[in-house]
């Protein structure tokens, strides 16, 4: 269902979801890999209460800035690295992007390029709000990006939906990204959401999903896809990653976040790969996996994979971060038992009869 609503997202336009259940719809959005044809980038933000203008439009943007500094220095698709901090190459770098960029500001560049080399969002103080939407949207993604607001808030006040039409179509309007905001179902009658009502999509009712409360380590910042390297709002796949890059063997034999075309002919991106020995390894996160969506999907994916001919081992996000190096021995393990089986010749294979 989702990716019908991705492809009627429009550069600088909003398209309001109304839906029974939120957090299961941003599952789907999260665990859904975007075609390759769409070309497009998305962020997610999560607001669990809704604030006032000025508060809204400071976590829309917050959020970009946190999806940039988890992208840094890939920004602009890449090509030029922004990471040298000698102020010459750091110069050198913006000079090459800024004048075949439209719309860069190379003093925005500079400046923000600073605070992420010191490990701080790129939100420069001397600059207003709107270049600094603007300039953000143009490193993680420009037109072809598409942001997705989730509001979980189910009574929200009269005056915070008004605040959240008028942010919803700032940012639409200044960041030049196609804007997803979805909202619970009881909040369509509400005439204060003004323009977020026309044209919104109502898909039919979902079954009730019990809300389940947060944990500590849960983002409140999404992006895909990710390719090749460790989800950056991911801490079980970056310390999975460490991990496994003081094992030699198991490096070179693993990628992070690959596409996999199952036998049903469905796309899946897979948090860990080994292409060759078809092995998958899934890193189960509280905030993508909580839903029933997730719960069915995870099983569905499961069994497309395996009649794939590929092994599948999903570890928890705790138990990565409370013991890696038992999780690297799963992943050891489960090599070993491929490997096994890889060079076994036929003949040892077929059971024998007596």
């Amino acid at each position: 269902m989702f990716q019908d609503h991705l492809k009627r997202l429009k550069p600088g336009r909003t398209l309001a979801l109304f839906c029974d259940a939120p957090t299961e719809l941003l599952a789907e959005i999260e665990l859904t890999d975007p075609p390759a044809s769409e070309g497009r980038s998305l962020a997610v933000c999560r607001v669990a209460r809704l604030d006032r203008l000025d508060g809204l439009l400071s976590a829309m943007v917050g959020s970009l800035a946190e999806v940039a500094l988890a992208l840094f220095p890939d920004w602009y698709g890449g090509g030029v690295d922004l990471r040298p901090a000698h102020p010459l190459a750091a110069a050198e770098a913006v000079g090459a992007i800024a004048p075949v960029r439209a719309g860069v500001s190379a003093a925005w560049l500079r400046a923000a390029a600073v605070r992420c080399r010191n490990g701080r969002p790129p939100l420069p103080r001397r600059f207003a709000r709107e270049i600094q939407a603007a300039q953000l949207s143009l490193a993680v993604g420009g037109d072809a990006l598409g942001f997705v607001l989730s509001v979980e808030d189910p009574t929200p006040r009269d005056e915070r939906l008004l605040g959240l039409a008028r942010a919803a179509e700032w940012f639409a309007r200044i960041t030049g990204a196609g804007l997803l905001v979805l909202l619970p179902t009881p909040l369509s009658g509400c005439k204060a959401l003004g323009s977020l009502l026309y044209g919104a999509v109502f898909p039919p009712p979902e079954r009730p999903a019990r809300r389940s409360a947060g944990l500590a380590d849960e983002a409140k910042h999404a992006y895909q896809p990710i390719r090749g390297h460790p989800h950056p709002f991911s801490p079980g796949e970056g310390m999975l990653a460490r991990h496994l890059a003081g094992d030699d063997r198991l490096n070179r034999l693993f990628t992070f976040n690959q596409p996999v075309t199952t036998v049903r002919d469905r796309r899946f991106v897979v948090d860990l790969l080994w292409p060759e020995g078809r092995v998958v390894v899934e890193v189960d996160g509280f905030a993508s996996h909580r839903s029933r969506f997730a719960f069915r999907e995870d099983r569905n994916r499961d069994y497309e994979l395996i009649i794939s001919g590929y092994l599948v081992l999903r570890l928890t996000h705790e138990e990565i971060m409370e013991d890696p190096e038992l999780a690297v021995d799963k992943i050891r393990d489960l090599v070993h038992f491929r490997q096994s089986a890889l060079t076994s010749t036929p003949h040892d294979l077929i059971r024998k009869e007596p």
